[in-house]
Formats: C-alpha cells, sequence, structure tokens
C-alpha cells in the first residue's frame, strides 16, 4: 500500500531512529542511506571527481533521488555530485545536528588545537554520536587523500560540509557568524587528527 512508504524514509528523522546497518571498523551502527551514498559515490569514482562536495546539482534531479530513497524505489545513482550533496541533506535534515550533541564550548575549544592533541579527544566522545562522526571523517579523508586530482583541500572540503553539521537556531544572528567559524575550524582540526591518526598523514590547519 501506498502508506506503507513512509515507511522507507531516511531523511529528516531523528537519529535514534534512523535504520542503521553495522559498518566494519565503527562500534555503533552508522545510517543505511550514508553507508549507500557512500558505496554509490565510490563505486563510481566520486571521491576523485573535481569539486565533489562543493558543486551543486540540478535540483530537480536531487529532490527526485531523495523521493525515491524516502519511498524505498532508489535504483541507484550516476550522478557523483547528486550523492555526495545528499550526505550534506541527511546531516542538515537532522532535527538536532550531529555536532549538536558536544558541548559548544568543547567545540570552540578544540577548534584551536594541534591534531595531535585532538586525537585523545576523538578517542574520548560519546556514543553513538562518534561513529557517525568518525565515519564521516573517514569519507573525508578519502576525499583529502585525492586533493591533486579533485582540487579539495581539508579546508575546502570542511567549508563546504560544517554547516550541515550544526544546528544554529535560537541563535543571535552575530553569534552565529562567530560560531559558524568555529564549526568549519573544528571540522579541518579533527579532520587533521583523524588523516594523522589513521593514515599518518599530515595536513597544515
Amino acid at each position: 500500500p501506498e502508506e506503507w512508504s513512509s515507511m522507507n524514509q531516511q531523511f529528516g528523522l531523528d537519529y535514534d531512529v534512523v535504520p542503521k546497518i553495522t559498518v566494519q571498523g565503527y562500534t555503533h551502527r552508522i545510517p543505511a542511506v550514508l553507508e549507500l551514498l557512500k558505496s554509490q559515490l565510490i563505486s563510481i569514482h566520486g571521491h576523485q571527481t573535481e569539486g565533489i562536495f562543493r558543486l551543486a546539482p540540478d535540483k530537480i534531479k536531487l529532490d527526485l533521488v531523495k523521493q525515491q530513497i524516502n519511498t524505498g524505489k532508489f535504483e541507484g545513482c550516476d550522478d557523483v555530485n547528486i550523492l555526495a550533496t545528499l550526505i550534506k541533506v541527511f546531516f542538515r535534515d537532522l532535527p538536532h545536528g550531529l555536532y549538536n550533541c558536544l558541548p559548544i564550548h568543547q567545540v570552540t575549544r578544540m577548534a584551536t588545537m594541534s591534531p595531535i592533541d585532538i586525537i585523545p579527544e576523538l578517542h574520548e566522545m560519546q556514543e553513538p554520536h562518534k561513529s557517525v562522526i568518525l565515519w564521516l571523517l573517514d569519507l573525508m579523508a578519502m576525499v583529502v587523500l585525492h586533493e591533486d586530482v579533485n582540487k579539495m583541500s581539508a579546508r575546502n572540503l570542511s567549508i563546504c560540509i560544517s554547516p550541515n553539521l550544526f544546528n544554529f537556531e535560537d541563535q543571535n544572528p552575530t553569534v552565529v557568524v562567530t560560531l559558524s567559524q568555529k564549526v568549519a575550524e573544528f571540522t579541518i582540526r579533527i579532520l587533521a587528527a583523524r588523516l594523522l591518526m589513521k593514515w599518518d598523514h599530515k595536513i597544515a590547519v
């Protein structure tokens, strides 16, 4: 029945009720739609595509693919910019931003720390959000490791993705500008820490 299609919804749900799957390397299960989008993206070498996560796709096509996923009718997509944007949209549509699970003072403090000092802090993050933050950092790392072909540095990538990771509702507009910069810097720093701890890859921050 048509009304059953809502059972497949993946976007816009509270994180606790998003359908999840076990992914090797992460303690907690990861949202199934994220792993689906990532596998499609990697299969068509999206992480090696110039401007990935920066370039916007056709909105009508984007909305169609999103609807297909939300109604269980998705049969694949070969547009890397649609896939990458839907990963950002998943995080943007969460009622509570991914980073909102962290105290804001922790975000602002870590935004000024060196990557080597951040590594212990990453280990101490609380589940279930720790696993999905690490999942996202690992996807971003795959992109950064191909910066020579995709032209997406850690800073460029973090600036493109971080606005989708923190919900600024009820914040003073002036505060939002300052916090947005801190959130982007926080993303750059924790990405640099993850690159260092998992790939022994150093980047300038």
